[in-house]
């Protein structure tokens, strides 16, 4: 349990001593934000890695009956997670965690920034949030409430570091035809917006992540994920 609580605490460190040291200024500076953006994440990959397989090794309390039609929960959930957690770096956005203004029409943007602004973070509440309710089972449901909890403070927090960055003018700009709400932008109710080859490429490649992740969930976590038929 012990292995557990420190990777835990290491991983949500991670993170917020990266983003209040001026670590990522330093390293975009250098190299360009790229390749922040992939030694951030591989990092990220790696310390979430190691607290999966810590929270699988650690003693077991049960918190409520297993039961296999509590599958299709995930099952349900994952494929838009897998969506907006690749489309977050792939699709132009300048007011998400992977910021990027390449070709942004703040008029009218692109159907995932159309979904929501922020969609990496709503890709990691999904995920998190689908696998509390199979599970049943501390330490794991405590792994993935503390990470639902900590995407959905991360939408406040990254629009008040937008908003600081681009002074209000800019923000209200950009933003205006967005939300940091999932579902809740005017602009995917009223069609005013675009679907672009990004979007596309986001759609397919976090598909094809879901179905790669599915096909080797029981190899990496030893859980068959197949919903009862």
């Amino acid at each position: 349990m012990l292995e557990f609580w420190a990777s835990l605490v290491i991983f949500m460190a991670s993170h917020s001593v990266i983003a209040r040291s001026g670590l990522r200024g330093v390293i975009a500076q250098k190299w360009g934000e790229k390749t922040y953006l992939t030694l951030y994440s591989l990092l990220s990959l790696i310390l979430l890695t190691w607290l999966i397989i810590a929270a699988q090794n650690a003693p077991r309390i049960q918190l409520w009956p297993w039961l296999y039609e509590l599958y299709w929960i995930p099952n349900i959930f994952m494929p838009l997670a897998c969506i907006l957690l690749v489309s977050g770096f792939v699709v132009p956005n300048p007011l998400s965690i992977a910021a990027n203004n390449k070709e942004f029409d703040p008029e009218r943007p692109g159907f995932i920034v159309a979904l929501t602004r922020h969609p990496i973070l709503w890709g990691f509440f999904l995920w998190s949030t689908s696998h509390i309710v199979p599970n049943g089972e501390s330490p794991l449901i405590v792994m993935f409430g503390i990470f639902a909890g900590f995407s959905l403070i991360g939408l406040k927090i990254v629009d008040r570091k937008r908003k600081r960055e681009l002074g209000m003018e800019q923000w209200d700009i950009l933003a205006k035809n967005t939300h940091a709400v999932l579902f809740a932008s005017r602009s995917l109710w009223s069609g005013q917006f675009q679907f672009t080859r990004y979007d596309i490429t986001g759609i397919i490649s976090g598909l094809f992540v879901y179905f790669l992740l599915y096909s080797l969930h029981e190899t990496l976590f030893g859980i068959n994920p197949m919903p009862p038929m």
